[in-house]
């Protein structure tokens, strides 16, 4: 058995649960993706699975309910919560403003939300990497699929499903390419580089996503600007855990690869005042429950917000301390990396 189907069959039903969830419609961004994600980079860095990692990742597969996780956070609040905080992780938010009538604007979005209205302002030169996957690498490799299973040997079921799961993680824009006119049809080396999807950028942009437990960033998700600058969009669902052991099983996924340990560890600059800041000062009726449809949010006021997001980030501090680098040296001095021969067999893209 190689690496990948240790980690994607022995590691988990994750493909057995992610078929059923495609199959039968269920919403399937769900955050445990960004660690299935991470466990791609740590296996594409050449990390050998160990039982307890594999126990740590399989302890994350979702159950049905798991899908229709009840959100944190109201979404206009998610969504002006996420920009306050980012700058201070490096992650890059456009602007987003909460408004009780609808705006009129151009160059900007607009949705409706719990309370009122969301503006999201457009990033110059910017383009959905969507659109760029002709040009460079952006999603995973395809042994990223490989979890998913199906009962017997249908083969052409099982290519389906593959299909409409990659439809998914790489979900079509909603916009038309025409709508980001500014942005050269050849892209820039810079954008290239970051658009990738293991570049720093959008490692980033997942371990902040995984602090918020936030959904899966598919391909319009993620954007770059010609500089080679990322930027993240749409934190509108914010979904609810009552325990923070999705932080714990992403902390030993990622043990294993630097480049994603060190992207983790930047969510370490927020302060609890960060996430007091973060919270503070919106009016009564943006925490109320939407008239639309949407659900109400678990955190239906200010101080049970902060306190929520506090424990979070507690937790992950001492997930992601420098005592999580020690490990990995301990790891590389007991020999724990595979070696190249079996990167070579694992059929891994280096």
């Amino acid at each position: 058995m190689s690496n990948w189907e240790e980690i994607l069959h022995t590691a988990s039903g994750l493909g057995t649960s992610l078929a059923y969830a495609v199959a039968t419609g269920l919403p399937v961004e769900h955050p445990i993706y960004t660690t299935t994600l991470f466990a791609v980079v740590a296996i594409n860095d050449g990390f050998e699975p160990t039982e307890q990692w594999c126990a740590a990742l399989a302890s994350m597969e979702p159950s049905i309910k798991d899908y229709w996780s009840p959100r944190a956070l109201p979404s206009g609040i998610a969504e002006v919560f996420a920009q306050r905080i980012a700058h201070t992780t490096g992650v890059r938010v456009p602007k987003v403003t909460l408004s009780d009538t609808e705006p009129v604007t151009f160059g900007s979005y607009v949705k409706r939300v719990a309370g009122g209205w969301i503006t999201s302002e457009r990033v110059p030169q910017s383009l959905p990497v969507y659109f760029l996957r002709e040009q460079c690498e952006t999603l995973p490799p395809e042994q990223f699929l490989n979890g998913i299973e199906m009962d017997g040997d249908d083969d052409d079921a099982r290519d389906t499903m593959r299909l409409q799961y990659l439809s998914l993680i790489d979900k079509r824009c909603p916009h038309d390419r025409a709508a980001y006119h500014d942005f050269p049809e050849i892209a820039t080396d810079h954008a290239l580089v970051a658009a990738r999807w293991d570049s720093p950028a959008r490692l980033r942009g997942h371990a902040f996503r995984a602090f918020l437990h936030a959904t899966y960033a598919h391909s319009s998700n993620y954007l770059v600007d010609v500089a080679g600058q990322g930027w993240v969009i749409d934190f509108e669902k914010i979904l609810y855990r009552d325990d923070c052991e999705d932080i714990r099983a992403l902390r030993e996924t990622v043990n294993s690869s630097p480049r994603a340990l060190k992207e983790c560890r930047r969510i370490n600059q927020l302060s609890e005042r960060d996430i007091v800041r973060g919270l503070a000062g919106f009016q009564k009726r943006y925490w109320q429950k939407p008239a639309s449809g949407e659900g109400g949010a678990v955190l239906s006021n200010e101080k049970a917000a902060t306190d929520y997001f506090i424990k979070r980030l507690k937790v992950w501090r001492e997930c992601f301390s420098t005592k999580v680098l020690s490990n990995h040296s301990q790891m590389i001095e007991s020999g724990s990396l595979v070696q190249d021969s079996d990167r070579s067999r694992a059929g891994v893209l280096l």
